[in-house]
């Protein structure tokens, strides 16, 4: 499992090349502060058959230490709404946390599938790093038999625990993940994905509510919070951390740039040593 999350160390050569590459090239949609919606023909994840898409990006590719992203965002056809708020954050490069809430109306009633996920790339001290995921929601106006939500955190495309949220099991609901461990260098990035699912008989307005996510959290960062099981920092809980707010691009590049030096300076003191 520990290669699973494998990324390359870069010496601080490499490192400051990669920086110059980044200030000339395009930023990759891919690496990037997303949040991405698609309503679905059939309850497979990744959707099979897309009936519609949106997605938002913010422009802040890359995370660097110390930092935070927080952005809401809205969704709406015909069928489906979605709204919600996602934050990224970067402790030191050492400890990086992704969250994301949000709430799924079911507008016209019935059988509806609808995947959202949340991506953001961060600045990482390279080494082995524990990670985890959680879901946490409920259901409300009008659900259905069955109605609920899936999540499952990602890490350098490596899946974490699918942890499930059925409503008639239980409403509301929360799934924590087993602790995954790997090898990661300078960049991590980290998804937060999920399907919310309407089962058919569901009323129109029906809702299904979580928050969502994964991280590598800093033990010394604990909320005692039994709504907050792997201590994620949210909208509610970053004040008192000294963190400051991403800003877009170029800005971003520079302070990874920054850090890439940084880190690789670092190594050198140590070999010094």
């Amino acid at each position: 499992m520990a290669e699973g999350l494998c990324a390359k160390r870069f010496s601080l050569p490499i490192g400051l090349l990669l920086l110059a590459l980044l200030m000339l090239a395009t930023p990759q949609p891919g690496h990037a502060n997303i949040v991405s919606a698609v309503r679905c023909a059939t309850q497979t994840y990744p959707c099979v058959g897309v009936l519609d898409s949106g997605i938002r990006n913010d422009g802040i590719n890359v995370l660097g230490p110390n930092q935070f992203d927080i952005r809401n965002f809205f969704f709406q056809d015909a069928f489906v709404t979605f709204s919600g708020t996602m934050m990224a954050t970067d402790v030191g490069g050492q400890w990086v946390y992704l969250w994301g809430s949000g709430t799924a109306t079911d507008r016209l009633g019935g059988a509806l599938v609808l995947d959202v996920a949340f991506t953001e790339s961060y600045v990482t001290v390279p080494g082995i790093w524990t990670f985890n995921d959680m879901i946490q929601g409920g259901c409300g106006g009008g659900w259905a038999a069955g109605t609920g939500a899936i999540a499952q955190g990602v890490v350098n495309a490596t899946g974490l625990s699918v942890l499930p949220g059925n409503c008639t099991a239980f409403n509301p609901f929360v799934s924590i993940g087993t602790p995954v461990t790997g090898t990661l260098g300078l960049f991590t990035t980290l998804t937060g994905a999920a399907q919310f699912v309407f089962t058919a008989g569901s009323a129109a307005g029906s809702t299904v509510t979580l928050p969502w996510g994964d991280d590598f959290p800093d033990p010394a960062i604990t909320f005692n919070d039994l709504n907050n099981p792997i201590n994620l920092i949210d909208p509610s809980n970053d004040s008192g951390l000294g963190l400051n707010q991403a800003t877009p691009e170029p800005a971003t590049l520079v302070l990874m740039g920054g850090a890439l030096i940084a880190l690789g300076l670092t190594r050198r003191r140590k070999r010094a040593a």
